[in-house]
């Protein structure tokens, strides 16, 4: 399997970019790279950085930049070399739990993706290469929606923990997710 991190957004709510927040001593960026370690290939999508010279990472920019995740997925596909992809947004701290809950597609579905107390999360997931290419090809990429991507494709939905996907867009995400690595830190109390 290769693995698609996308990177690229602007984090206007949070006012710095997501990938480089840390906790636990590690990015988010480092973090679900880290997530991806048995992928054939890691492409990260968004600004090149001079940071991930000598990791086993491919870079990519979208076209035309900050033109959204459909956009990226399309410039991250034509570097995908294996027939499944795991997709990922680069702000979810949780990330080890939401590669660890989901299974590959099976030969029936062209998706399998995080369902998080409900919703759908269609930047954490796995992807058939050929499937998720042919959803892109049909539609113009830039500002598309990922749910116009999602009507293309037959997808199973798999119910990960709770929270697992929740993403740090705003400065009171990051605080929720360093008040829970702190609780996680100090283990279960008695």
């Amino acid at each position: 399997m290769d693995a698609v991190i996308l990177a690229g957004g602007l984090s206007r709510r949070l006012g710095r970019p997501k990938e480089d927040v840390r906790l636990g001593g590690q990015s988010l960026l480092e973090r679900t790279i880290d997530a991806c370690a048995t992928a054939h290939r890691i492409v990260v999508v968004g600004p090149s950085r001079e940071d991930l010279a000598g990791r086993r990472v491919v870079q990519v920019r979208e076209d035309p930049p900050l033109g959204g995740p459909v956009a990226a997925l399309a410039a991250a596909i034509t570097l995908v070399e294996e027939p499944t992809v795991l997709v990922l947004a680069c702000d979810m701290p949780r990330v080890v739990e939401v590669v660890a809950s989901l299974p590959e597609p099976s030969g029936e579905d062209d998706a399998c993706l995080a369902l998080d107390r409900g919703r759908v999360q269609p930047l954490a997931g796995w992807y058939h290469w050929a499937a998720l290419a042919r959803a892109l090809a049909q539609r113009t990429v830039e500002h598309a929606s990922m749910r116009s991507v999602l009507d293309d494709l037959t997808i199973r939905l798999v119910d990960v923990p709770p929270g697992c996907t929740d993403d740090v867009d705003t400065p009171e995400d990051l605080d929720v997710a360093r008040r829970r690595e702190e609780d996680d830190d100090r283990g279960p109390r008695t």
